[in-house]
């Protein structure tokens, strides 16, 4: 984890001390620990308003909310609060407001999908070696890959099968090479993966 984000977690900590001191509301952070085992360790204190965010290595955050009132008094405190926990968190990276019932998919994906990404890019790597490149070469050659690819779906907001398609030309090598994803099951080796992950996240969550 960079300098950046240990320093923001840091400062979020002890903002979150203040708060607890003061009667205001409740800021975490935690990976998949249950929001009812966060309402049980802070019950005696009977705080109203909890935000949560899943922080994972990389420094991705996924802001959930807990709440103990009806909504209109949830719109108030996110009015007054919500703001400054986004910018806190934006300070380093993308921010999601979501339900917690989303937190152990966002685990199987976000928080798993490094490990997927290294495993491909260490394929594209191999098969760089297998067809001749020398190993520092390929490895770069696949890492700038990944890395461009991502960048241009994050910057032109198109979907990856529209940008699949555009450099996909008919009969050329590209469209061979994506047969042969498609003969060995990529796509559903990837989203088994993540159902995987996902179960798994929940399993912990119920021991802990």
């Amino acid at each position: 984890m960079s300098l950046r984000a240990r320093l923001t977690i840091f400062y979020t900590a002890v903002l979150a001390g203040v708060l607890i001191l003061f009667g205001l509301a409740v800021y975490g952070l935690v990976s998949v620990v249950q929001l009812r085992q966060i309402d049980s360790t802070l019950e005696s204190t009977s705080r109203d308003l909890i935000f949560v965010a899943r922080v994972d290595e990389e420094g991705r955050f996924v802001l959930s909310q807990r709440v103990s009132f009806d909504s209109s008094v949830i719109s108030q405190i996110w009015d007054a609060d919500g703001q400054l926990v986004l910018n806190l968190f934006n300070a380093v990276g993308k921010v999601f407001k979501l339900d917690e019932k989303y937190l152990d998919a966002v685990t199987g994906l976000s928080g798993s999908g490094p490990a997927y990404v290294y495993m491909f890019i260490e394929a594209l790597s191999d098969g760089g070696v297998k067809m001749g490149l020398p190993r520092d070469v390929a490895t770069i050659l696949a890492a700038q890959t990944v890395m461009g690819s991502a960048k241009m779906v994050l910057e032109t907001g198109q979907h990856p099968a529209q940008l699949k398609d555009a450099v996909t030309s008919p009969g050329g090598t590209t469209i061979e090479g994506l047969s042969k994803l498609e003969d060995y099951g990529f796509k559903s080796a990837v989203i088994n993966a993540v159902e995987a992950a996902t179960l798994k996240s929940k399993k912990l969550g119920e021991l802990l």
